[in-house]
């Protein structure tokens, strides 16, 4: 395996234990689409209509997925000690 490949892994893994593997499938969700821009400003890749379009897609998705997780981690997080019992 490459060493960035396992840098990457391990920023990954690392920022789950911080803030929360919630949060940090949000932020993976833009990956494609950040990927898409990066290769446009540093390749010099042109993007279509429908790669814009399915770019603001993902970004919509990703904005719907984060405002609704606050309360679901909060409601995660109150039920986990009872499934623990």
């Amino acid at each position: 395996m490459r060493p960035i490949v396992v840098l990457a892994f391990s920023l990954t893994f690392a920022a789950m234990g911080r803030i929360g593997a919630a949060r940090v499938s949000v932020v993976m969700t833009l990956e494609a689409a950040s990927s898409v821009v990066m290769a446009a400003i540093f390749l010099g890749e042109s993007i279509r209509v429908a790669q814009a379009a399915g770019g603001a897609a993902v970004l919509a998705a990703a904005i719907v997925i984060a405002r609704g997780q606050p309360e679901d981690v909060a409601i995660a997080r109150e039920a986990a000690p009872a499934a623990g019992t």
